[in-house]
């Protein structure tokens, strides 16, 4: 690129020092699934502006600089993404795929509303269309804690459309979703069509996670699970239930064996006990963030139902 090309240096120079700062200095408050995933859509919105900062630096030039430029800010993406991971900060190919998208999306609203290379109309709808792609994990996980949040006291609903979302085979745990099978006694769960089962496949301790449960569970008195096993041998299985102020010990934790026999298997908890669980302090009730029901290894191969989990 020839400097007399170069209309507004201080616009490039502002727009990459922005890009930096916003990819390597900027990290949203929690780490919930909803907020990671408006980290990653946020790099569609940076690029967009870095694309048009660029374009807009080499107006006078952009017609034949338009494509150059836009893979310059490609590989500016993809030089960012190297240098985060070798400070230790995560990197993705679908960070890379969200600078791409944002890039397309900056080309198309300078050539639709600025070149007018394009028609404006057309430009705008494409743009609005890698907007709506690119942040629909964030609609996806805000819409999966709107239905979490409506069926509380329900920690999950197996009959709801969020259920698939909200538990998750853990540490080599497998978790479906599934129809109740039809060879169950009549008089279990008649009124329930789903259930989850959770096979133990690999690792040291399988198992199933609750996916980030409503944390206030503050004015609740039970927690209340209901199992079902085809075993003919009892399934020793572990509770684990912990706050946000956790500090990965085993002491400072609610830890619970379940163990599950042939059939139907009911089990109420006292929120109490799970309060002043933790050695050296309480149990914060209103923020929990960590549900999971695991076996050992000893335990591979074995499977289970999960029918309900709720608060009273």
């Amino acid at each position: 690129m020839s400097s007399p090309s170069l209309r507004y240096p201080f616009l490039l120079v502002i727009s990459a020092l922005f890009t930096v700062v916003m990819l390597l200095g900027v990290t949203l408050p929690g780490d919930g699934r909803l907020i990671n995933a408006l980290q990653d859509s946020g790099h569609f919105l940076i690029f967009v502006l870095l694309s048009l900062a660029v374009l807009w630096s080499y107006k006078t030039a952009a017609d034949h600089l338009f494509w150059p430029i836009l893979l310059g800010c490609l590989l500016f993406g993809a030089v960012m993404e190297i240098v985060q991971y070798t400070i230790g900060r995560e990197a993705s190919l679908y960070d890379l795929l969200m600078n791409a998208m944002g890039v397309t999306a900056g080309g198309l609203l300078f050539s639709g509303m600025i070149r007018r290379s394009i028609p404006r109309g057309l430009s705008a709808l494409a743009v609005v269309l890698l907007f709506v792609i690119a942040f629909s994990g964030p609609l996806y996980w805000l819409s999966v804690a709107q239905i979490r949040n409506a069926e509380f006291p329900i920690l999950i609903n197996l009959e709801g459309v969020a259920a698939g979302a909200l538990l998750q085979g853990s540490h080599g745990g497998d978790v479906h979703v599934i129809n109740r099978p039809t060879n169950w006694p009549a008089d279990i769960a008649t009124d329930q069509r789903r259930c989850a089962i959770i096979q133990l496949k690999k690792g040291a301790w399988p198992g199933v996670s609750l996916i980030e449960p409503k944390p206030d569970w503050r004015g609740y008195h039970t927690l209340e699970l209901s199992l079902y096993s085809e075993l003919r041998h009892t399934l020793p299985l572990t509770l684990r239930i912990n706050d946000r102020t956790h500090n990965n010990k085993l002491s400072d934790r609610f830890n619970h064996r379940l163990e599950l026999n042939y059939g139907y298997n009911h089990f109420t908890i006292p929120l109490k006990e799970i309060e002043n669980s933790p050695l050296e302090r309480r149990m914060d009730l209103s923020v929990i963030t960590n549900l999971l029901i695991f076996g050992t290894k000893q335990q591979i191969g074995n499977e289970f139902y999960l029918l309900s989990m709720r608060l009273r």
